[in-house]
């Protein structure tokens, strides 16, 4: 199999790091608090869905995972040889704890991270941010580092969504990045899904998209309104966009499932099939050698059969051997011997 990536699966990433990684991690996570906190952002619009538009961007998530799983698996399926941190903020540590989140991206670099933690706070100081942690991460999925594939100066490495594992730790003595913590990010647990059920899963997305994105029109205008809770309309409104959003993390999910499956399962196949084939040689001399001593074992047995039988019938004869190993030498027995034995003879017979 090719595991070089494709030209779409460039421009997904290209489209990923521009601008769309709003609209595509958004489609990742659950809930309603990711459209909301981008629409709160220095007055940046979330960009409302159309059908054409959700089409383009489960395309472009599934793009994304392959490619990332391609360059995994191209490079031995290792972990990073590097440290890699993430800036975010202190606030949002508990709620990203043991979740499965979006496409996370990760730097080399620790003084990026005070890019990261602030990309909520643009507005204020570095020195008076204090809402600032930076995650070590520790990682056990797939990821791909953009400069290697792409080429150009972006240090960036994109892990695969994944299950966060957050833990407090103490690193550095220099808490200007902000608190820290250790992040371990390991595979999701995906049930399986048959094909008609993840066909009938995209057709309910699709066929509600444009209503959903009404939907969430209107829960940001109304969302700031004291009785933004209370009103039982609004609350109707957003279970079923929740409802929907669900559905969406579902699909890209199974997405995820699908692709990984094919590409390190056949890696594993090709794996297994190139160990077979080195070890078919040898089991083949083993077979050899075991069919050449066989005979002889049958051999060997029978005639220790027969040795067994034979002292069995002549238990009552003189023990040759034994009499030969005795000290006294048969080569020199004197007249008066034998005389004994000749004699002891006739009286015998």
């Amino acid at each position: 199999m090719d595991y070089q990536l494709t030209s779409d699966e460039i421009s997904s990433i290209e489209r990923y790091q521009d601008n769309d990684f709003k609209i595509i991690n958004t489609l990742l996570r659950e809930g309603i608090e990711s459209e909301i906190r981008i629409n709160s952002r220095n007055g940046k619009d979330y960009p409302f869905m159309t059908k054409d538009l959700m089409e383009k961007s489960l395309n472009d998530i599934k793009n994304l995972y392959s490619a990332i799983i391609k360059s995994y698996v191209r490079n031995g399926s290792q972990k990073p040889n590097k440290q890699l941190y993430r800036g975010t903020k202190q606030s949002l540590i508990e709620s990203m704890n043991n979740t499965t989140g979006s496409f996370l991206s990760a730097t080399t670099n620790i003084n990026q991270t005070l890019t990261f933690s602030r990309t909520f706070n643009k507005g204020s100081n570095i020195a008076d941010d204090t809402d600032k942690a930076v995650l070590f991460i520790n990682s056990n999925v797939p990821w791909i580092n953009i400069e290697n594939e792409l080429g150009g100066f972006e240090d960036e490495i994109l892990f695969v969504p994944s299950k966060i594992q957050i833990t407090e730790t103490n690193i550095t003595s220099d808490k200007k990045y902000g608190k820290e913590y250790i992040a371990n990010l390991v595979e999701m647990n995906i049930p399986e899904k048959t094909p008609e059920e993840i066909d009938q899963m995209k057709n309910q997305i699709l066929s509600n998209t444009e209503r959903m994105s009404e939907y969430l029109k209107y829960i940001l205008v109304i969302k700031d309104n004291p009785n933004f809770n209370n009103n039982p309309r609004t609350l109707n409104v957003i279970k079923e966009y929740e409802d929907w959003k669900k559905l969406v993390v579902e699909y890209n999910h199974q997405q995820y499932r699908i692709i990984k499956n094919r590409l390190i399962g056949v890696q594993a196949l090709d794996q297994n099939n190139q160990q077979l084939s080195e070890l078919s040689p040898k089991v083949e001399q083993e077979q050899l050698i075991e069919d050449s001593i066989n005979p002889k074992k049958e051999e060997l047995y029978s005639f220790k059969k027969r040795i067994e039988q034979m002292k069995k019938e002549n238990a009552e004869f003189l023990d040759l051997e034994a009499i030969f190993s005795d000290n006294t030498d048969a080569n020199n027995l004197d007249n008066e011997h034998i005389e004994t034995v000749e004699h002891t003879g006739r009286r015998m017979m």
